[in-house]
């Protein structure tokens, strides 16, 4: 459905450029603004991509050090806006360093046979892209429902697999965005951890902290969860099995130490520079919370995005602490995702980081048994969606 819809906003809605719902989004909307990213022009699915596809695409098809790709030199800042094209300056620092390989490399092997069949390589690496963010969209679902399951009632995993698709960023699921990829993998990983599997929960621990930086945060639930299963106890009573249990408990460490050592350096250089972003920045959040609320009081259009983000930032603040009843290692997990993603130095795309938060959709998953709170909760959430799927489609910000 979500397929069709897509094709179909692109056919029937033009909306108007350039989006001037956050400081600097005017400068990268409109046919000028879309001018310089060429993954993003080709016609074909054009609508699942915008904003980072293009560097996910960029990556898979020519790696990070593309010539066509950006590239930022060693003392690059926003005041002066420096930038060359890598194949210019190879010496420079592409910014495509700022995203992890994970869903670059699968998109990289998945279009192998639609190239086989004829299907150009641009298209090809789209295609691949919306194909493995749906898979992982549908993997998510279905670890999300055994959670709710064991933890409130089989009725209730269905709604919260199903709330998963309502949301208001589960557009993102559909597009060349690692979302649906990383809650098929972050979630199976929890689900697996829960059930005391700790093997496959490492190895798929281990490919989404390849994919988001935000899956070394699996290394808590993880740990609590083989603690609690007296993993320890078996581990000092030399019990084969509890070591390679141990072994894969630290996945997500090993996984996130592997990319430090290899792309550490880069990574957080274009992060911190070029994307503003930081770990632990307060003072960058707290300036940047204060120049929303600034938008929000002088534009409209800036007070309907921001409501929709703080909506959603809110649940996630109240299903952290709901959680804390009925899973207390979910709700410490679901808490650090939405700290870490919070205090990282901007103000936006709030609505799409609660997504990893198994809390988001438990809450309401809990509540909905009560047939009127099920059907007001997807009447307020499916508009919302659509909207942020048209501004995405019209390659305007959605978040």
């Amino acid at each position: 459905m979500v397929l069709v819809l897509v094709q179909y906003l692109g056919a029937r809605f033009s909306l108007a450029a350039p989006d001037r719902v956050l400081s600097w989004t005017a400068e990268d909307t409109g046919p000028a603004g879309l001018a310089t990213h060429r993954y993003l022009n080709t016609p074909f699915m054009n609508g699942h991509v915008a904003w980072d596809s293009e560097y996910y695409l960029s990556i898979a098809l020519a790696g990070y050090h593309d010539p066509a790709m950006r590239a930022i030199p060693p003392d690059f800042s926003w005041k002066t806006r420096i930038m060359r094209s890598q194949r210019e300056q190879p010496s420079w620092i592409s910014v495509n360093h700022a995203f992890f390989p994970g869903y670059p490399l699968l998109i990289r092997i998945v279009k192998l046979p639609l190239t086989f069949l004829g299907v150009k390589e641009t298209a090809a690496a789209t295609l691949a892209g919306v194909l493995i963010s749906l898979g992982g969209a549908l993997a998510g679902m279905v670890a999300l429902y055994r959670i709710g399951r064991d933890i409130i009632d089989r009725n209730a995993g269905l709604r919260a697999s199903f709330y998963l698709l309502v949301a208001p960023a589960s557009m993102f699921l559909a597009m060349v965005y690692t979302e649906g990829l990383f809650l098929g993998l972050s979630f199976s990983a929890l689900m697996f951890a829960r059930e005391r599997c700790f093997v496959p929960a490492g190895i798929l621990a281990f490919a989404a902290t390849l994919t988001k930086a935000a899956g070394a945060l699996l290394l808590l639930p993880l740990f609590l969860y083989w603690y609690r299963s007296e993993g320890r106890k078996a581990l000092f009573g030399g019990k084969k099995r509890a070591y390679w249990d141990f072994i894969f408990v630290l996945a997500p460490a090993l996984a996130y130490a592997l990319f430090n050592l290899l792309m550490g350096r880069p990574f957080h250089f274009v992060e911190s520079v070029y994307f503003s972003r930081n770990l632990l920045d307060l003072a960058g959040t707290l300036a940047a919370w204060k120049g929303a609320l600034g938008l929000m009081i002088t534009s409209p259009q800036s007070l309907a995005y921001y409501m929709v983000e703080m909506a959603c930032l809110a649940t996630g603040i109240i299903s952290v602490i709901w959680m804390f009843r009925h899973d207390k290692v979910l709700a410490l997990y679901s808490g650090a995702i939405l700290f870490f993603s919070l205090t990282s130095g901007v103000a936006q795309g709030m609505h799409r980081y609660v997504l990893a938060l198994p809390s988001f959709f438990l809450l309401p998953a809990a509540l909905g048994r009560h047939s009127w709170f099920d059907r007001a909760w997807v009447m307020v959430n499916l508009p919302f969606m659509v909207m942020l799927m048209t501004t995405f489609v019209a390659d305007q910000w959605a978040g």
